[in-house]
């Protein structure tokens, strides 16, 4: 028996071999996708469907309780998926901005902060809102979010550098952690 997602896969790849399809198509297809990913828990698979959802699909089609819903779930996913690193094309999204004046504003300066490396104010973020004792999930991840921000920071200092100067100290590193 097939699994849904390689149903999925086999639809994505019907998809590619046509010309002209609507990226209302393209746009169900990802949003199916990532919520069979989102039952799944698989963060990173759901972040990555996530974003081709929001690719093809213009936010004024979208509601603005969806897009505090999707807002959400992707910055969850970033927070919780351990191989999502890289954050700029979520904060790019308009959609993002459902946050602004919600009871999850947290969320959009956590992932400001992850975005640049900034340990400080991530860890301001999270005392100010009461993270970590305010929701279960990413208390049980404490140390993981712990362990990405500051390899968040370390990457950070490292793509600043210029191109061909990119070795570091390790009294440049302790300063990130």
């Amino acid at each position: 028996m097939n699994d849904c997602i390689d149903l999925l896969k086999e639809v994505e790849e019907g998809m590619k071999s046509l010309n002209d399809i609507d990226g209302v198509v393209y746009s169900l297809l990802y949003k199916i996708t990532a919520a069979y990913y989102e039952k799944k828990e698989k963060f990173s698979e759901f972040y990555q469907a996530g974003l081709q959802y929001l690719a093809y699909t213009p936010t004024s089609d979208i509601s603005p309780e969806e897009q505090k819903n999707w807002s959400i779930k992707m910055g969850m996913a970033v927070v919780l998926g351990k191989e999502i690193y890289n954050i700029a094309e979520l904060l790019e999204k308009d959609v993002l901005k459902a946050l602004h004046g919600t009871d999850h504003e947290w969320l959009f300066h956590m992932l400001q902060a992850m975005e640049t490396g900034n340990i400080s104010e991530f860890e301001r973020v999270c005392e100010e809102h009461n993270v970590y004792s305010a929701d279960p999930v990413i208390e049980k991840n404490k140390t993981q979010l712990s362990q990405k921000i500051r390899i968040l920071a370390f990457l950070d200092l490292i793509f600043h550098k210029e191109k061909g100067e990119r070795h570091t100290t390790f009294d440049e590193v302790s300063v990130v952690s």
